[in-house]
């Protein structure tokens, strides 16, 4: 069997050319921005109710000698990005700044079978979003509209995180 070209198996490769009327008219960051607004890649209709219900999820990141760090999370779905919250300092912050790559697991607590694994990278870090956020999540959780563990000398920050692949199960 012959191998395949190697831009066969590069999986943005056609991207680029769709995203990009000329090369001339858009450069590198239009495109980046664009890329970003838009994920090509979506969690499945019948899958994003484990984003939208009280369910803690696993968030999956890169420590620096390559083994993976899980954390449980609240999370939600927003313009087909999950969006995470910590704090500055925390090891999963940490990762995703040196390492823009994570997956996130939600399993169905109804249903252990039916999951949704999303593989993505950072989209966006934002400390102007951290409060609101975290508090949305709170009211989200716990059914409070603010956050009950505000520590002041922490800084929260909100990732997005852009899928490229999704599983799911059940």
């Amino acid at each position: 069997m012959r191998p395949l070209p190697r831009k066969a198996i590069l999986p943005y490769h056609h991207l680029v050319d769709r995203l990009r009327p000329s090369a001339t008219e858009v450069g590198f960051d239009a495109i980046r921005t664009r890329f970003r607004r838009s994920p090509l890649i979506r969690i499945p209709d019948g899958y994003q109710d484990l984003f939208s219900r009280p369910i803690i999820v696993s968030l999956a990141t890169v420590q620096p000698d390559g083994q993976p760090q899980v954390t449980p999370v609240w999370a939600d779905y927003v313009d087909g990005h999950i969006r995470v919250n910590t704090a500055t300092g925390r090891q999963k912050h940490k990762n995703l700044i040196e390492r823009p790559q994570a997956t996130i697991l939600a399993v169905d607590p109804d249903n252990g079978q039916r999951y949704v694994e999303v593989r993505g990278r950072v989209a966006d870090v934002s400390e102007e979003t951290g409060v609101a956020v975290i508090d949305k999540l709170a009211h989200d959780y716990m059914g409070v509209d603010v956050y009950p563990w505000h520590i002041p000398e922490e800084t929260r920050v909100t990732f997005l995180i852009e899928p490229v692949r999704v599983v799911t199960s059940g």
